[in-house]
């Protein structure tokens, strides 16, 4: 409908506006707030705030349309949509970061095609970026705008790379995420399940970096082995909790199956660019499990310490 306008208005001579839309996923507190002299009904909470924090970077990556990847696991079916990674972003006053996903459906149809047919080389083009490789991250981007050149969050990638960090042109490693006693959220079986399940994707991403690709199947059965059997221990606990938001838990436990799966047939095709596999491992496994902890298992943790307080006689 926007496109429809804007050929209206510059056919009367006036420049076409855009929007930018931000959508995370999330729990939050609706209610009225405000004063006798004016008050509106809203929502707030840290999901709140994110979505807020994803449609201001619509504006710094000049794209239409950004979610949450707690948007995307939370999806019913994802593949109906055109969707690539664009960063990982920090947002104030919360740990760690959070993956940011670009929904192109809206672009025009060349431009939703180009995008869709390049979308492994952007993300390896970004995978170099964030380990501060300005270099060959530089190269693959021009290399991706030769083929997509109007693809506007590329070029805004390339300016970042005028001005590049520390290291440029060397290779920085992150190190692995390491357990923290503030991602316990109560119930120790949970609690010591997600902190080997941790230290189990930890060790795929030490042997993808050191190009022992080889070795990664037994790991990779592994954590498929852990992981059903941490989400099973843990969906059943909340079936007996009668916690009410099962359904939406799932189907983020679901979604992090469907995209393990495709790391995995990548790794099992020969894939062998230790950088991009390891950037998806940390974007698929250790921050999938960081982010989901800190957000939808916290409130899980929240919810079910509520159930359990018992009253206390006065």
């Amino acid at each position: 409908k926007l496109d429809k306008y804007n050929d209206g208005r510059q056919r009367a001579g006036y420049r076409p506006i855009k929007i930018g839309i931000g959508i995370n996923t999330g729990i939050v507190i609706l209610g009225t707030v405000g004063g006798a002299a004016r008050m509106d009904g809203t929502v707030i909470g840290d999901a709140v705030n994110l979505a807020a924090r994803l449609e201001r970077l619509t504006k710094e990556y000049r794209v239409s349309i950004l979610i949450s990847e707690n948007t995307l696991y939370s999806l019913d079916q994802p593949g109906l949509w055109s969707i690539r990674f664009l960063d990982r972003t920090h947002v104030r006053g919360k740990q760690g970061t959070q993956s940011v996903y670009e929904v192109f459906d809206g672009d025009p149809g060349p431009l939703r095609e180009a995008k869709k047919a390049s979308l492994k080389s952007f993300e390896r083009a970004l995978a170099y970026y964030h380990i501060d490789d300005i270099l060959t991250a530089r190269e693959r981007l021009n290399a991706h705008v030769a083929n997509v050149p109007e693809d506007d969050a590329a070029y805004v990638y390339l300016e970042r790379c005028e001005i590049p960090p520390e290291g440029m042109g060397g290779s920085r490693v992150e190190l692995p995420p390491t357990w923290r006693e503030d991602y316990c959220i109560g119930p120790a079986v949970l609690d010591v399940g997600h902190k080997n399940l941790l230290a189990e994707m930890n060790a795929l991403a030490r042997t993808i970096n050191a190009s022992s690709l080889n070795q990664t199947p037994p790991l990779m059965a592994q954590i498929q082995f852990s992981a059903t059997r941490d989400f099973l221990i843990e969906e059943q606990m909340m079936r007996e909790d009668g916690y009410p938001f099962l359904d939406l838990h799932m189907r983020q436990h679901q979604r992090f199956f469907e995209y393990f799966n495709e790391l995995r047939r990548e790794i099992d095709l020969g894939e062998d660019d230790r950088v991009y596999l390891g950037f998806r491992v940390k974007r698929f496994l250790t921050g999938w499990l960081i982010n989901h902890v800190l957000s939808a298992d916290r409130h899980y943790g929240h919810y079910r310490r509520s159930i359990n307080q018992k009253p206390v006689n006065l």
